[in-house]
């Protein structure tokens, strides 16, 4: 009768640690990795940046794909994501979100999937597509300059820019965002 009793508690047991495991992966949100997709020759001159903005552990900035190649990066636990894009070396676009999917334990919502795409002589990357024919809300990356006054006339209507010194420390942030390459780890 005692073994009984004892071999009773210890299924109890393992069914409760399943059911606790099965609830945990369930519920818990898992950042799914970056996904660079588009047209060959545009993915072999693609090079993306992301600065993962962490309150709780140290932010950094990692290069996630380039020349053709996909690298992991610690995504987890990231409150705000900066996406730097450079084609070439010559065209470039930024974006950033805050990652309300974490914070709503939605990972159906990830915008971590980029399409590139070429049109002409121009490059254009999207979040809400998943091909070249039906590109959805799609940016056109742009020349440095140009997406240097895009980007300072956004940032003038912020406090942070008060003098020449702190434009020409936002634009060698910029630059250094777009064109760093951090050491892969794969």
């Amino acid at each position: 009768m005692t073994i009984a009793k004892k071999y009773k508690a210890l299924m109890c047991l393992l069914v409760a640690i399943l059911i606790t495991m099965f609830l945990w992966w369930h519920f818990t949100y898992s950042e799914p990795p970056f996904v660079i997709i588009g047209d060959k020759d545009v993915l072999s001159k693609i090079q993306v940046n992301v600065y993962m903005f962490r309150y709780q552990k140290n932010s950094s900035l990692k290069t996630v794909f380039m020349n053709g190649r996909s690298y992991k990066v610690d995504d987890q636990n990231v409150d705000r994501f900066e996406i730097y894009s450079s084609y070439d070396k010559k065209l470039f676009f930024h974006y950033g979100y805050d990652n309300v999917p974490r914070m709503v334990n939605d990972d159906s919502i990830a915008r971590n999937t980029l399409l590139f795409c070429k049109s002409g002589e121009n490059i254009f990357v999207s979040t809400r597509s998943t091909n070249c024919e039906n590109l959805k809300n799609e940016a056109r990356l742009l020349p440095l300059e140009d997406e240097v006054k895009k980007e300072l006339s956004e940032e003038r209507e912020k406090p942070n820019i008060k003098t020449k010194d702190d434009e020409k420390g936002f634009v060698r942030d910029l630059a250094k965002s777009f064109l760093d390459v951090t050491e892969p780890e794969n």
